[in-house]
């Protein structure tokens, strides 16, 4: 039996800190080139809060580590900038990988928006990114 088959079993509630710590794990495996096992601790933390835009976009630099550009790109186009529109990490990530597949203009497009309004770590991705 999966655990969707069980009954009267309600979710674990996981404090806000371990999600972020669990998450540093994440990007931490993704950028020492253990993607896969990057991959496998973001989904679990995004299953536990799908709704956390952080953990969206966790899951999103985890996708973009793994060269799953297209699965990052929707991620951040149709989960996380409708709800914050003015996110300047998720932009900074979307152009990034829009960029990767080819979509030039609109990836140095948001990579601009990052530089001119995002915070000095956003700031600091667009612009080597956004270098030729």
């Amino acid at each position: 039996m999966n655990i969707h088959g069980l009954r009267g079993i309600t979710p674990v509630e996981i404090p806000a800190e371990l999600l972020r710590t669990l998450s540093q794990v994440g990007y931490m495996a993704c950028f020492k080139g253990l993607v896969q096992e990057g991959q496998v601790i973001m989904d679990g933390i995004r299953a536990m809060r799908t709704q956390q835009v952080p953990v969206l976009i966790g899951v999103a630099i985890a996708r973009i580590s793994g060269s799953c550009y297209d699965e990052a790109i929707a991620l951040l186009r149709n989960e996380v900038l409708p709800v914050e529109p003015d996110n300047m990490t998720a932009k900074c990530f979307l152009g990034l990988a829009l960029k990767q597949v080819g979509q030039t203009t609109e990836g140095n497009r948001l990579l601009e928006e990052v530089i001119s309004r995002g915070n000095v770590d956003e700031q600091t991705i667009a612009k080597a990114y956004l270098l030729p």
